[in-house]
């Protein structure tokens, strides 16, 4: 009896073991996944310049992205891109070109943003 109980102890603490190993490996392949998508991220943000026709003046319009942080709105955002148009005519271009309806924008939000 004594014998099948230390039997019992050692394949569960083999168990256990196993179980941690598999979970080390599961968390290790999940920190590989996120720093690959980050990096994926980045590099289609560095990358990311789109060109539109605005379709009154038919002229060639360059947008960059950008990612909203901390204490940007679309206020700021628009008087730092703005050249010599009127700030709020740039929000609505802003809104339009990101299909915002609010005036709230989230930090972390990805918006293209008219070229000066």
């Amino acid at each position: 009896m004594k014998e099948n109980i230390a039997l019992d102890y050692n394949s569960a603490d083999k168990l256990i073991s196993k179980i941690k190993r598999n979970h080390k490996r599961l968390i290790y392949i999940r920190r590989r996944i996120c720093v690959v998508l980050t990096i994926v991220a980045m590099l289609s943000l560095l990358i990311t310049s789109v060109y539109a026709i605005d379709v009154n003046s038919k002229k060639q319009i360059e947008y960059k992205s950008m990612v909203v942080k901390s204490g940007d709105s679309l206020w700021s955002i628009a008087s730092n891109n703005n050249g010599n148009k009127d700030i709020r005519t740039i929000i609505r271009e802003i809104k339009k070109i990101n299909n915002i309806s609010q005036n709230t924008i989230n930090i972390g939000d990805i918006l293209m943003v008219p070229v000066k």
